[in-house]
């Protein structure tokens, strides 16, 4: 089990989706975890309180810039918009 809330919150979510916690969080790029990862950085940022920094989910994914989660977080809010979502 990882450690920390958000790591916690990720491989919880992971779980409940029937996805590779490991595949979430690393450098995959298959085209079917993307909208999942997408997904669960909107979910940090969005239903954990205290929210967490864009730079604190950006570690949960070994990311090193938090714009790539900015863009994420975007894409989800674009689609839940669009009620493709």
């Amino acid at each position: 089990m990882p450690i920390g809330r958000l790591s916690r919150h990720v491989f919880k979510r992971c779980v409940e989706l029937g996805a590779n916690y490991n595949d979430i969080v690393g450098p995959t790029r298959h085209r079917n975890l993307i909208p999942i990862r997408h997904l669960l950085m909107w979910e940090l940022r969005n239903l954990l309180n205290p929210s967490p920094s864009l730079p604190e989910i950006a570690a949960v994914f070994g990311k090193r810039d938090h714009t790539g989660i900015w863009y994420a977080i975007d894409k989800v809010e674009t689609r839940k918009r669009e009620g493709k979502l």
